[in-house]
């Protein structure tokens, strides 16, 4: 369980990440106001308790996993500026035949930003 910020005692550091930019990851210790990036002075992303990811907007652990390949760096995404309503969505999938074993790339997804990424493309 997460310390709560609130505790003065509390020694929990977060490290935030913006996937908007390119900029770096930045550290914090609360979440209900984080910093913004460094670069973009956007809302991270997700944040990071010692190596565990969790989805910023959600709160939630994320510990499910994909596979893609470097083919998502070509493609075109019908969400493409939307993401901010499902950041850690599985938003780089490619055709499974674009697949190869020697290039894959494993995310982490958030399973309530991936329901709502499909409850978007229904109206699309």
């Amino acid at each position: 369980m997460l310390k709560e910020m609130s505790d003065p005692n509390s020694e929990l550091r977060y490290r935030f990440q913006c996937d908007l930019c390119s900029g770096p990851d930045w550290f914090g210790e609360n979440l209900d106001a984080p910093a913004a990036c460094t670069k973009c002075g956007r809302s991270p992303v997700r944040y990071f308790v010692a190596d565990a990811a969790y989805c910023f907007l959600h709160r939630t652990l994320m510990r499910d996993t994909y596979t893609t390949s470097s083919g998502f760096l070509f493609a075109v995404f019908t969400w493409w500026g939307n993401e901010h309503l499902f950041p850690n969505a599985k938003l780089y999938m490619v055709p499974v035949d674009s697949d190869d074993p020697k290039d894959c790339i494993t995310f982490q997804f958030c399973a309530m930003c991936e329901q709502a990424k499909q409850q978007w493309l229904k109206t699309v």
